[in-house]
């Protein structure tokens, strides 16, 4: 999609849009006028595209057409910010495995059972993950990540 969207010569947007509502919401996307600025021979129309009482993009337009189009460009941006972001999101939800809290071990015997540290029987032993910054000494530092140092 994000091809079609930067080039402008070869898109319709509105029929773009069109297809694409009618598919997610089966219904169809409605144009308003909201201002008409300057005088006859050189109006600018802003229009809104509305898609179930919500307005998803603005364009402005030497005429109706044009602001149309540009308003239908918007609401198509705005769709594909959104089909990335949850791409993003599924992303990072796979990559942790979706297992939820982990278990340590140890079943509550004693003070410190299956905790990191304890030397129990049931620790478990990892390689620090990428998104846990560690200091030189392999400390977790607040620091680490950001490739700032402190002061102390």
């Amino acid at each position: 999609m994000h091809e079609i969207l930067s080039d402008a010569n070869l898109a319709n947007y509105k029929s773009m849009l069109q297809e694409y509502v009618q598919g997610e919401f089966k219904t169809h996307p409605q144009y308003r006028i909201s201002s008409e600025i300057g005088p006859d021979h050189e109006k600018v129309f802003t229009v809104e595209v509305v898609v179930n009482q919500k307005v998803l993009g603005r364009g402005h337009g030497n005429n109706k057409k044009e602001a149309e189009q540009e308003a239908a460009r918007d609401a198509l941006l705005h769709f594909e910010k959104l089909v990335r972001g949850e791409r993003q999101d599924h992303r990072r939800r796979r990559r942790r495995g979706g297992r939820g809290r982990r278990s340590r071990g140890g079943g509550g015997r004693g003070p410190g059972a299956g905790q990191p540290g304890s030397g129990g029987p049931h620790e478990e032993s990892r390689e620090p993950r990428e998104d846990e910054a560690r200091g030189p000494d392999g400390s977790k530092s607040p620091w680490a990540a950001s490739g700032l140092q402190s002061e102390s």
